[in-house]
């Protein structure tokens, strides 16, 4: 009304100029604002017809006149439109959809003749009034549309009643319908809106909660029922509707007369409802009479929205492609021997032609077959006969998909559980975990293919490595025996992908307890030198069987290119471990404070326990620490304590001490036990050699450095020299013979002889010289250490002559 206002205040002003100034309009004829509108568009054309008659005004007025002739044109428009949409409302109101779709389509060009809304006219309140309001036309239109459909068209579990006429009553809004509605008029409305994607989703909704989904769960084959009664046809599969029917009545007495939803509508909704109870022969003959009643009842024989739903229940995107349930149905039932698809596909190359000729029967596939694959294949998509094709490959995907899953379960599964290997993981039994620690066990172990062929010392591994690998062995023997050569490449690249999968997840998901535990590091370890023993045994066993299947993999088939990768990270680890072991050693050894030249040492009632601050948690000499992860984590602690202290200050250093000697002594022995049966024999040696070595050679340093060596403090060296010996019962029998021993641990005959030189007289030197038991250290170390332990006599200098005449 206002906008009106302003064309009045206008055209007063025009017409002022011609007629007397008594002259008015009356914009209160009318609360309606179209037939504001009617008046305005009616004083305008009087205005332009009068200024026509007198040639003076139009020269004097020409644009103002122009400009009145340009909004009686829209003026008329809106008009037009306005009146359109009242009829329109007043159509819908009648349910008289066919007209009002009609009316609302005149609306639509009459608004693209209106100036564009970015205009000052087109823009203003009268334009936009006018396009708001049929928008709420059509939205009302579309909600009248839905409310009838859905009183046409009702579903029950197993059952649908359609009415395919409706007179009378509406139920859902309590009015009346005068002229009878037809169920084929609905649809063409739906049509001529452009609307056909939100109902079509509605019904193929209800179609998948209430008969697709219930007959996916039934064990038993049925033929559904149609009746036909006047205007009302019923579909009905009485299985379901009586089961269902059972049940909701039990859910009902157990809720107390409180409504409960009996269906989780998000799982009703999924598209994904794995394989089907009932043989697919039958579900395809029912599936085949549903869309067949779906087509003639339903939809009344409507094309444009039968083609609308076949591309829905078609296409792989969708939430309801039938042919992705149907195919997901025939994968979970291809068998899971290769040599029995030949007669699974043969009993399913009929049923599925049947049904896909149905489906085009009834317009929901109108493409001949050949376009309609053609179009699939860029898409990306399948028919449920090209799906059969090629069956023997999707057997092949399946198998791989499911090897994979297995692999990746088995990887995560709890990795601190061990068992004893002895080589081949074909032969090596997973029930070995029990034997661990017994002798007889490993004993048996020795007698493998591995032992005899291809040395691997019998160590400990994860049940998942050796689970993993006799998982290749499996996969591996499918390939060989396939009749395929497709099939057997997907199956060895799987065994392959298994390895990868070790690679990827191990290392990642237990990295806490693989790289803090000195245990489990050295399980990981052996899991790597395991798998990369294998993979020599697995592509020895079965290079040959692959090549008959496909000559090609004769040449490439193999798993010889994971041996240096698996090595390579086993052995990061262990080294970190090791580094980790030997800096920490180092720091327990210089907490020793080796001092040659004798200073007095601090009570010891008045230490504190080198490995802990706290005298209540104090590891005292000759305790040792039991049980697997507790030790560990015992070990890391006193390793964060031994390296966090503060250095004490010089008047409370205790020179060597054999209490922190003690402590070096229980370290190795607590490292000994999270090694010791877990390693091979000949690493754990080495590892222990190694780590002893560095001991020795940092305990002996300030010695062989020193040149004065008091009395006192050769005795008290000695002593603590004596406890660090002890050591050498954490290394394996066989490696306590000397050459063993010089192999493993090059400086502990040095360590001993330097330990019996510290409580030798000369005279014991004189007679120990030359039966070479200091051969181990050079001319000049043992003529430091002479003259730093002894004084200069004649007898001193006899030793020294020898000596020099022994290095040359």
């Amino acid at each position: 009304v206002s906008y009106g206002q302003e064309i009045m205040q206008h055209l007063t002003s025009l017409y002022t100029n011609k007629l007397p100034a008594d002259k008015h309009f009356d914009l209160k004829q009318s609360d309606n604002p179209f037939n504001v509108l009617k008046i305005l568009r009616q004083e305008v054309t009087d205005i332009l017809e009068e200024s026509k008659l007198k040639t003076e005004f139009f020269h004097k007025f020409g644009k103002d006149v122009e400009e009145c002739s340009t909004l009686l044109t829209i003026l008329t428009q809106v008009s037009k439109a306005g009146e359109k949409l009242l009829e329109c409302e007043s159509l819908v109101s009648q349910c008289k959809l066919s007209e009002a779709c009609r009316i609302i389509f005149e609306v639509d060009d009459l608004l693209k003749l209106l100036p564009n809304s970015h205009t000052e006219i087109g823009g203003g309140f009268v334009c936009s009034i006018l396009r708001k309001e049929n928008k709420m036309i059509k939205c009302r239109l579309i909600s009248k549309l839905r409310r009838i459909l859905h009183e046409c068209i009702q579903f029950e579990y197993g059952r649908i009643c359609v009415n395919k006429q409706l007179s009378g009553m509406l139920r859902s809004e309590d009015t009346i319908i005068e002229d009878p509605i037809y169920l084929s008029t609905i649809w063409e409305c739906i049509v001529q809106l452009s609307r056909l994607d939100e109902f079509i989703d509605d019904i193929l909704k209800c179609l998948w909660k209430f008969l697709i989904q219930p007959l996916w769960k039934e064990k038993k084959a049925q033929s559904p029922t149609s009746t036909t009664t006047s205007n009302r046809v019923e579909f009905i599969f009485e299985n379901i509707a009586r089961e269902q029917s059972v049940y909701i009545t039990q859910e009902s007495s157990s809720s107390d007369g409180q409504s409960k939803t009996t269906v989780d509508e998000k799982k009703l909704q999924s598209s994904s409802l794995g394989p089907c109870r009932m043989p697919l022969p039958s579900i395809l003959e029912c599936l085949g009479q549903i869309f067949s009643f779906l087509w003639s009842e339903i939809l009344c024989g409507n094309e444009k929205v039968a083609n609308a739903i076949g591309a829905q229940i078609s296409s792989s995107n969708s939430s309801y492609s039938i042919v992705n349930l149907l195919i997901e149905a025939t994968s979970a039932l291809i068998p899971k021997i290769e040599a029995d698809i030949p007669s699974f596909k043969a009993s399913l190359e009929q049923p599925f032609k049947d049904f896909e000729e149905k489906l085009q029967l009834f317009l929901f596939a109108d493409e001949s077959q050949s376009s309609k694959l053609q179009k699939q294949q860029q898409n990306n998509q399948l028919s449920l006969s090209s799906y059969l094709v090629d069956l023997v490959a999707r057997y092949a995907e399946i198998r791989r998909r499911e090897t994979l899953e297995r692999a990746r379960e088995l990887v995560l599964s709890d990795y601190h559980n061990t068992m004893v290997a002895g080589g081949d993981a074909l032969d090596d039994e997973l029930s070995s975990a029990g034997d661990i620690g017994d002798s007889k066990a490993l004993l048996d172990q020795s007698g493998t293919f591995a032992m005899q062929k291809l040395k691997f010392e019998t160590c400990q591994v994860s049940l998942a490595a050796c689970r993993l690998l006799k998982l290749v062995h499996e996969v591996m023997k499918q390939a060989c025996s396939s009749a395929s050569a497709k099939v057997a490449n997907i199956l060895f690249q799987s065994a392959r992908d298994c390895l990868e999968i070790f690679l990827a997840i191990v290392p990642l998901r237990f990295s806490d307890v693989i790289n803090t535990v000195p245990r489990m590091g050295a399980v990981y370890y052996n899991d790597c030198l395991y798998i990369a023993h294998n993979s020599t045994l697995l592509t020895h066993r079965y290079r040959h069987e692959l090549g008959k299947v496909d000559e090609v993999l004769q040449h490439t088939a193999g798993f010889v290119d994971f041996i240096p990768r698996f090595r390579s990270t086993g052995d990061q680890v262990m080294t970190s471990h090791l580094e980790d072991q030997r800096v920490a050693l180092a720091e327990l050894v210089s907490r020793i404070h080796i001092n040659p030249e004798g200073v007095p040492a601090t009570s010891s009632s008045e230490k504190s326990d080198p490995l802990t601050d706290s005298p209540s948690t104090a590891v005292r000499p000759g305790t040792l620490l039991k049980g697997g992860l507790k030790l560990a984590e015992r070990i890391t602690q006193n390793l964060k304590s031994a390296t966090s202290r503060e250095i004490m200050p010089d008047s409370e250093v205790v020179f060597n001490d054999e209490e922190s000697a003690a402590v070096v002594v229980r370290h190795l022995e607590q490292l000994s036990s999270q090694w010791l049966g877990v390693l091979q024999e000949p690493a754990y040696s080495r590892l222990t050699g190694f780590l002893l070595e560095c001991v020795l050679r940092d305990c002996m340093a300030p010695v062989l450095a020193a040149e004065c060596i008091s009395e006192s403090a050769a005795t008290d060296i000695n002593r603590l020299y004596r406890t660090i010996a002890r050591a050498k019962l954490l290394l394996p029998h066989e490696s306590k013979d000397e050459d063993q021993l010089s192999r493993i641990c090059p400086s502990f005959n040095k360590f001993i002889a330097l330990t019996d030189l510290l409580e030798y007289s000369l005279s014991e030197v004189a007679e120990w010289l030359p039966r070479k038991k200091f051969a181990s250290f050079t001319g000049n170390e043992m003529t430091a250490l002479i003259k730093a332990l002894f004084e200069d006599t004649s007898k001193r200098q006899g030793i020294l002559t020898s000596i020099l005449e022994m290095s040359s």
